[in-house]
């Protein structure tokens, strides 16, 4: 007989993110503006380090509409 109790823990991690913030700080702000602007009309970037929002392969005007969308938003 095995009178040893089996603790199973299960746990769920739910990350949000705020699309636009692009520099993990959980707001969308002017440094995120300021990171989308170093990659503006760069295309062939891939994800363009995080910049592309829509995945395309480049950062333009859809992916700064996305930025203003959530303009001072926090998490």
């Amino acid at each position: 007989m095995n009178l040893d109790p089996q603790i199973t823990f299960h746990s769920t991690v739910i990350s949000v993110t705020v699309i636009g913030d692009f520099n993990g700080d959980h707001k969308v702000d002017l440094i995120d503006f300021s990171r989308l602007a170093e990659y503006w009309l760069d295309s062939n970037c891939g994800s363009c380090e995080g910049l592309d929002t829509n995945n395309d392969s480049s950062v333009g005007v859809p992916d700064l509409i996305a930025l203003t969308e959530n303009w001072l938003q926090a998490e």
